[in-house]
């Protein structure tokens, strides 16, 4: 989060209604400035939203080489993994 961002709570919890306050802030952009501020705010809205955009697509990039990259060499650790007792080995008797 920037700067420039409002607090979560000024934000409505639907996507719609988030949506329908990004409309309504141009809107008064237009009203209160005209419409060559309408202009750089769009312009700026659409670059902000390219730029969102490209750091979601490399972040899920990023999710699906991790699932997707062959397995790490070495000693793998699960839950499910055999147990042998420690005793056994150091007696060789097997339990």
């Amino acid at each position: 989060m920037n700067h420039h961002s409002p607090p979560e709570s000024l934000l409505p919890p639907e996507p719609d209604a988030q949506v329908g306050l990004v409309f309504r802030r141009l809107a008064g952009v237009r009203e209160t400035y005209g419409e060559p501020a309408l202009d750089r705010a769009v312009r700026a809205t659409l670059v902000t939203l390219g730029r969102v955009a490209h750091e979601e697509a490399e972040a899920q990039a990023r999710h699906l080489a991790e699932r997707l990259a062959p397995p790490r060499p070495g000693v793998r650790v699960t839950s499910t993994a055999r147990r042998h007792d420690a005793d056994a080995f150091e007696t060789g008797e097997d339990r």
